[in-house]
């Protein structure tokens, strides 16, 4: 007589809430189901025309194609440029590519970033075949050199990295014939401007790949000419390429040939060139010794903020907060602290088309300049925190509200106490959900930086903060630091409020917040490990909690305990208090709990050798062996 399998039971759509926690109405639940779905909605991805375009099989008539490709039509043109790289073998179309190139020369710069794309698959399929080198070198770096040359920034970018690409897997010998020589032909073709600053932006990508000795020898010489050339925009990328440069040569040939470029440029009388200096003077400070930053560079910087033209001011304020942040040693010219704390001074905001770019990237290098500075100046920097902070720009705030913590260890608890609980408050009533995200992510180690009373006082934060169940994130972000959070309290605060908010986060109406909480729970428990009577009893009491999921109604609460069971099985005591539940739960009658007990007992049979060879978990990956849901069975195959 067969034997009857039990029935599969659907997953149901439960709200209810268990330990006293307050029951939802059914149109309150659909509300906040229906905020759920609209924070994670995304764009279908629209059907594309081209993939609709059947490519030639046949050599010919597919080499016709590309050849006049500029007489095809929009899909047409765009599936077959797409496929170029792979169909170059089916027509031999390596002696044909100049053509085929000037074909798509005539189409959109689109389709030219396509053939970019091309190119860079194309070299690489041929590299290693016969004659793939002298290919390359015929039908393929000319391309790239046209690519280059072409007039749009985004297309010469491309083309320059993948040049760059295409140069780091030759051999020295082939990057010197098929390359360097075609590089320093553009250098010193005085006919054109544009050949010249392409050609150094190509010695700026390359000297890393030629490495040190090629660019002492050929680099180095063909910067320090483009730096004296008559031509400000030639003079400009030169000084651009410096950086580039100097992370390659010996730090004697940077300061004897490449600083003193830097030095003479940055009193150059076109602005352009000068605020290429200022564009650069971070990675400076990154390469050249502390004696050099410490003055010649710290002297530039204040040069720059008092340039006679705007865009050079604009290139240092926006700069200035991150190269304060290289002084790791010790800090720079209190002058620069003070032009930093202007930054919110309209004065400084008529240098740029829009202040928001330079509010954003100064909140973000805050804290490190406070860093440098250290607490003895957050007198000073307290009043632009303040500023920042309040400012109605979420890309302000956020690195901000992200960075309390930082800010709270450097000024010591009692400025903390007296400045920082009342912005983390008004953080966590933020509107703007990125905003409050960013303050809930750090708060363990925000609260870490205070003295234990006050940490009492801020106990309440995790009860206010989660309770909006709208804002799973939040939740979710309070489950990831359960194991952090309890080892800042004493065992009653611990069982009085942050097992109550625990256990509700293992029973959250969304499966991620429910998971995370799960795999806490075994750090809660264990701090409830000490001698003292409370502590045993809270321990017993909390363990009886957390059986009462293994055996609840609810599909989901079970499959809960499932997942406590990840880190409980590392605990002596599992055997004793929690293994029967586990074992109860492989015959459970929901698919998604079998699966998630599975998953658990899986994981810890392949990593942990105590249960390898445990008689009542191998019990259990034998049960699934033979479990009806094929999902099951490969987890324990």
């Amino acid at each position: 007589m067969q034997e009857n399998k039990p029935q599969e039971v659907p997953e149901q759509k439960d709200n209810l809430e268990e330990f006293g926690i307050k029951v939802t109405s059914p149109e309150e639940q659909k509300k906040i189901m229906a905020q759920i779905i609209q924070e994670e909605q995304y764009a279908e991805e629209p059907i594309k025309e081209e993939e609709a375009v059947y490519i030639e099989d046949d050599s010919d008539k597919c080499l016709e194609i590309y050849l006049n490709l500029s007489k095809q039509n929009s899909q047409t043109r765009l599936a077959y440029i797409k496929h170029l790289a792979e169909r170059m073998s089916l027509i031999n179309g390596y002696k044909h590519l100049t053509q085929i190139k000037e074909e798509i020369f005539k189409d959109s710069d689109e389709m030219k970033k396509i053939l970019i794309q091309q190119l860079n698959i194309l070299w690489q399929n041929i590299r290693d075949k016969p004659e793939g080198l002298q290919n390359i070198k015929d039908h393929v770096i000319p391309c790239y050199l046209q690519l280059i040359k072409y007039k749009n920034f985004d297309i010469q970018k491309d083309a320059c990295e993948g040049f760059a690409e295409l140069a780091a897997v030759l051999t020295p010998e082939e990057r010197q014939d098929f390359i360097l020589k075609d590089v320093i032909i553009l250098s010193h073709d005085e006919e054109s401007e544009d050949n010249k600053i392409i050609a150094l932006e190509l010695f700026g990508l390359f000297a890393n790949i030629l490495g040190r000795e090629q660019s002492e020898s050929f680099i180095l010489h063909e910067l320090v000419s483009g730096a004296d050339d008559q031509k400000w925009k030639v003079r400009r990328e030169a000084v651009s390429q410096i950086p580039r440069v100097g992370r390659v040569v010996r730090q004697e040939i940077f300061i004897s040939k490449l600083f003193p470029i830097f030095l003479a440029k940055s009193e150059d009388k076109q602005w352009q060139v000068r605020r290429a200096c200022a564009d650069i003077i971070v990675e400076l400070a990154e390469i050249v010794p502390a004696q050099i930053k410490d003055k010649a560079l710290v002297q530039k910087m204040q040069q720059f903020i008092k340039d006679p033209n705007k865009w050079v001011k604009a290139s240092a304020f926006m700069n200035l907060g991150k190269f304060i942040s290289k002084f790791t040693d010790q800090p720079p010219s209190d002058a620069l602290l003070t032009e930093f704390c202007r930054i919110t001074n309209k004065d400084i905001h008529e240098y740029f088309d829009s202040e928001e770019q330079l509010l954003i990237i100064s909140s973000s290098y805050f804290p490190a300049v406070l860093k440098v500075y250290g607490k003895i100046k957050w007198p000073q920097l307290a009043k632009l925190f303040d500023q920042l902070y309040k400012y109605n720009l979420k890309d302000v705030r956020r690195p901000l509200a992200s960075a309390l913590h930082e800010i709270a260890i450097i000024i010591g608890p009692d400025n903390s106490e007296k400045e920082l609980i009342k912005v983390l408050d008004q953080l966590l009533k933020e509107t703007m959900d990125e905003v409050k995200y960013a303050a809930t992510k750090n708060l363990w180690q925000f609260i870490k930086v205070f003295k234990e009373e006050s940490r009492e006082n801020l106990i309440d934060v995790f009860v206010i903060i989660q309770k909006d169940q709208k804002k799973w994130r939040i939740r979710q972000l309070i489950a990831n630091q359960l194991q952090q959070i309890v080892q800042l309290y004493q065992t009653d605060t611990i069982f009085q409020i942050i097992v109550p908010i625990t256990l509700k986060l293992c029973n959250d109406i969304v499966s991620v917040v429910r998971k995370k909480a799960s795999k806490q729970i075994h750090f809660v428990l264990n701090s409830f490990l000490k001698n003292d009577e409370y502590s045993k009893t809270y321990y017993q009491c909390f363990v009886e909690n957390i059986k009462a999921f293994a055996i609840s109604n609810r599909y989901n609460q079970r499959q809960a305990f499932a997942y406590m069971c990840q880190n409980l099985m590392l605990s002596p005591s599992f055997e004793e208090l929690f293994l029967q539940n586990l074992i109860d739960l492989s015959q459970d009658k929901v698919r998604n709990v079998r699966f998630s007990v599975a998953e658990v007992v899986s994981k810890h049979i392949k990593k942990n050798r105590l249960y390898s060879k445990h008689h009542a978990i191998l019990d259990i990956v034998e049960r699934f062996k033979t479990d009806p849901v094929l999902e099951i069975r490969k987890l324990v195959i």
